[in-house]
């Protein structure tokens, strides 16, 4: 697994605190420097000569080892610091050579300790310093000179540096750890200062940029990418200082090979012992494959759904049969390119005509499948059966077996008698089906019990419905609507409600059904604006003309 962009922040927060490498209680073995480094450091302070007697004050409280020697390097004086380091007694110390002391000195070493003089300089040295018991300890040296002339003679400062090399030699090990564990994650890190000066990567970003480490490393991201990239890199990087947190996104990235793949990269702060902001550390994760899978995913949806759409467009009637004495309107607006609403007009007998309006749980190509096995039942069992009820039963009986829990059908199924001009229909949990009488104010809302296909199998679905008759008059409109059409709502969320809705049918009601299902579902659009539609809108009417 790839770590977060965090998780490396935290690796390079905890490497740089210190103060979290406990010092070692004894000293690890470091091999002898034969040829000290001479380190010019400032010019030499002003030292008040000290007597080879050991009097004086300061020397003998001085916090180093101090050792006082003629410019042959033979040991004159030293201070109880410097007997208690090299475990010597004064008498033993006066017998010595600095050369004895520092292990791997030679005469070279008071050389360049007197050259370094000439210029005034310091001469700082590390070494290993040898104790009367053979024992070795790593110190820091620093030489000096006093006096002048036959006078004149060298001051060597000894300091143990045995924990700051225990914790120098902690911290490498440390640092060789974490570039290990970096160097194993697959995925490119990086990271860099507040400045975009790159710090440090792992192989994995060496290998995707197919450059070497230093040619990485105190460069910027205009050293390493295209400049509408770098830009880009840039601007999100001054957007992640000044909010803090983490960030992710996207870009095409090119790599080695000079193909440009997609990355998703993560990036986040880190911070110094101080709890101060200090750089920038980030993980690119390639997703190329994923981008690619996803765009032919969604290829595939997109062919999914047209051949779904042409299939809802055969079964949609574009034209109703002939009903004597009535006029008949239809308009189905899917929200999605496919929808599960449904309606359809058929042929009972004679002068029979079965109606329905019906609206699938559900979107997309789901909907529409289950709405076209819908249509199927519903025209094979409607031929030659008057009953609203018993055709409903039957095709929940058709249905029921092959729906899953969450699949239902909401629907209104009717017939209507042209030579009687009375409507015997039941709701199968589906909207009120809307009776509006000519010159009447209000539409008659018709609910007569029922619950929807799916929901129950056999004689209780049965029993759940009822099936109720209702006479239309020359000029009557009977409204079959879904809820897509009440429920649709504006940009502030309102829905376009009930009273809208027969508001609207009123105005509309003296044209002609088709074009007054047109005009009332480019209200509701109009109503809605901008909104992405959530639900199919389906309307059907049918007006008594005679």
């Amino acid at each position: 697994m790839t770590p977060s962009a965090g998780v490396i922040a935290k690796i390079l927060e905890k490497v740089g605190k210190k103060t979290t490498v406990a010092p070692a209680s004894a000293p690890k073995a470091v091999p002898v420097v034969k040829r000290p480094p001479v380190v010019a450091l400032a010019k030499p302070r002003a030292v008040r000569p000290v007597a080879s007697s050991g009097g004086g004050l300061v020397f003998d409280n001085l916090y180093d080892a101090a050792l006082l020697t003629d410019l042959t390097g033979r040991i004159m004086d030293a201070n109880p610091r410097a007997l208690d380091f090299l475990r010597q007694t004064r008498e033993e110390m006066l017998r010595l050579s600095v050369l004895q002391v520092i292990s791997g000195a030679d005469e070279s070493l008071l050389g360049t300790i007197q050259t370094n003089l000439e210029d005034h300089r310091f001469t700082v040295v590390e070494a290993f310093c040898a104790r009367k018991d053979g024992s070795m300890f790593p110190a820091e040296v620093v030489a000096n000179r006093l006096g002048e002339g036959a006078a004149a003679r060298l001051c060597f400062f000894i300091r143990d540096i045995s924990e700051r090399k225990e914790m120098e030699l902690q911290m490498k090990e440390q640092l060789n750890f974490i570039e290990t564990i970096l160097n194993t994650v697959p995925s490119p890190i990086f990271y860099k200062n507040l400045e975009g000066v790159y710090l440090g990567c792992n192989r994995a970003y060496e290998e995707c940029l197919g450059r070497e480490n230093d040619q990485i490393v105190g460069k910027t991201g205009h050293d390493l990418y295209p400049r509408y990239l770098a830009d880009r890199f840039q601007a999100m990087d001054h957007a992640l200082l000044q909010a803090g947190g983490e960030q992710v996104y996207e870009a095409r990235v090119p790599v080695a090979d000079g193909e440009e793949r997609d990355m998703m990269i993560r990036k986040t702060t880190y911070r110094d012992a101080l709890g101060r902001t200090v750089g920038i550390v980030g993980v690119l994760l390639d997703i190329t494959l994923r981008k690619r899978a996803e765009k032919a995913e969604r290829e595939q949806f997109e062919r999914d759904f047209e051949m779904a759409r042409d299939i809802q467009r055969v079964l949609l009637p574009s034209e109703f049969p002939t009903v004597p004495s009535a006029d008949i309107g239809a308009i189905s607006v899917p929200a999605r390119k496919v929808g599960g609403d449904y309606y359809d007009v058929v042929p009972v007998e004679d002068d029979l005509r079965g109606f329905a309006i019906a609206d699938v749980s559900g979107k997309g190509v789901g909907a529409a499948l289950l709405m076209a096995m819908c249509r199927t039942a519903l025209r094979h069992v409607a031929v030659a059966n008057p009953s609203p009820r018993q055709v409903l039963h039957r095709v929940n009986a058709i249905l029921r077996p092959d729906m899953h829990d969450d699949l239902f059908i909401a629907m209104i199924y009717g017939v209507f008698n042209a030579r009687t001009r009375v409507f015997r229909f039941c709701r199968a949990g589906h909207e009120p089906l809307l009776i509006w009488r000519a010159g009447a104010p209000k539409p008659e809302r018709h609910l007569p019990k029922g619950m929807a296909i799916g929901f129950a199998d056999g004689k209780e679905f049965e029993d759940a419905l009822v099936e109720e008759e209702v006479r239309l008059e020359k000029g009557d409109l009977a409204i079959f609507y879904t809820d897509g059409i009440t429920q649709a709502a504006n940009t502030e969320g309102e829905e376009f409600g009930c009273s809208r809705f027969e508001e609207i049918v009123r105005k509309t009601s003296l044209l002609p059904a088709r074009q007054m299902a047109r005009e009332i579902d480019k209200r509701v659009g109009a109503f809605i604006g901008a909104t992405p539609q959530s639900d199919d809108r389906t309307l059907m009417l049918l007006r008594v003309t005679e």
